[in-house]
């Protein structure tokens, strides 16, 4: 009888391989997305210092991504 209660504990209990089988995958995916969270603060971080150092940079930006244009210039939109 003791074996039994044991295997089941072992499999269902607190602290079980079931459990820490959860665990460790649940740990495998958090450190895959930190590892991409890393990368993407790598890069803004490239970019902020690519906007502070490069004027050009950052009128790419504010044209291409924000959509603004210059002072004088005027923005025709064409419907299809």
């Amino acid at each position: 009888m003791g074996t039994v209660a044991f295997a089941t504990w072992s499999w269902v209990g607190e602290n079980s391989f079931q459990q820490v089988w959860k665990l460790r995958s649940l740990r495998k995916a958090l450190e895959r997305e930190n590892q991409i969270l890393q990368n993407e603060n790598g890069q803004l971080i490239n970019e902020i210092m690519l906007i502070e150092r490069n004027p050009e940079f950052l009128e790419w930006i504010a044209r291409e991504r924000l959509g603004m244009i210059g002072k004088d210039e005027w923005l025709y939109v064409f419907s299809d």
